[in-house]
């Protein structure tokens, strides 16, 4: 019995160095990939912001819709560096939530702004029911959460709508993003959540490496947020999250916020500041086709 004892727990020894060093290993991965992709994203973002002035200045059809298909593959490609940053980011630092109180309207009619351009070039309508509404949650996260769900239903809604509002019981309340895509059939409700996976029969209608929801569903657990998905095929999906309903504060009178100057930026003098060479050129370039005047430093 001593012997058998002793052998088991060298066997068990071994296991947790074993166990040590795969970790260790995925962990140099995680962060391999999230310093490869940051580093793609910063000539990446040069090019965009090149591929917009060419956008601009195009004179011929044939040439404007050239550069708005470079603009738009580049696009696609920055989305899919960014999730997977995002993802390594989450598994390397096991982020702690900075809890506060979040106004639920606010947030949503910044993503509402943020979203509309893109769901009018697709032809959708997109709306979101006004909401006093106030969660305990942290607003980085959260935002980043809704983002993906928003982003996700415009991406895969091929005309129609998508409908933002909020749910409010005693204690909670439930953000659902509704679409009128083409609906997920329950057997794939939990794989969707899963990373890297994407349903074949939704391929076509986005680029994209399946990641979206997967944050979302991290993100979820590491907030204490419940996240689920009501669908029929055919007919649209409905995403909610659930949290912590509070109190709004107590407006506290202050001054009157400066009013946002409006109209044509021609003419200003505007400082960029950016350590890539390419990003502060490429802005350079971006803002003088708006007539501005630009001034650019790298620290």
């Amino acid at each position: 019995v001593a012997e058998r004892t002793a052998q088991l727990t060298d066997v068990n020894a071994k296991l947790a160095v074993a166990k040590a060093a795969a970790e260790e290993a995925n962990l140099d991965k995680t962060r391999f990939l999230a310093a490869a992709s940051h580093d793609l994203l910063q000539p990446l973002s040069a090019a965009r912001l090149y591929a917009a002035s060419l956008v601009e200045r195009a004179h011929l059809p044939q040439e404007a819709q050239l550069a708005r298909n470079i603009n738009a593959s580049l696009s696609s490609v920055e989305e899919i560096l960014s999730a997977l940053i995002d993802l390594s980011r989450m598994h390397a630092r096991h982020p702690e939530p900075d809890f506060t109180e979040a106004s639920v309207g606010q947030m949503l009619q910044q993503l509402r702004t943020e979203f509309a351009p893109l769901a009018d070039a697709q032809g959708l309508s997109l709306r979101m029911v006004p909401t006093s509404s106030w969660v305990r949650a942290d607003r980085r996260l959260l935002r980043r959460l809704l983002q993906n769900l928003i982003g996700n239903a415009v991406k895969y809604t091929g005309a129609g709508t998508v409908l933002i509002g909020v749910r409010r019981s005693s204690d909670t309340v439930t953000i659902e993003v509704v679409d009128t895509g083409p609906g997920i059939h329950a057997s794939q409700h939990d794989l969707i959540f899963k990373e890297f996976q994407r349903l074949e029969d939704h391929a076509h209608l986005g680029p994209g490496l399946g990641l979206g929801l997967s944050i979302v569903e991290r993100i979820g657990r590491v907030t204490g947020a419940k996240i689920g998905l009501r669908s029929t095929p055919g007919k649209g999906s409905t995403f909610w999250v659930k949290m912590p309903a509070v109190r709004p504060p107590i407006a506290v009178p202050d001054e009157a916020p400066p009013v946002a100057p409006t109209g044509s930026i021609a003419g200003l003098l505007v400082q960029c500041i950016d350590n890539e060479p390419a990003v502060l050129d490429g802005m350079r370039v971006l803002l003088e086709g708006w007539g501005c005047t630009v001034e650019t430093a790298e620290s």
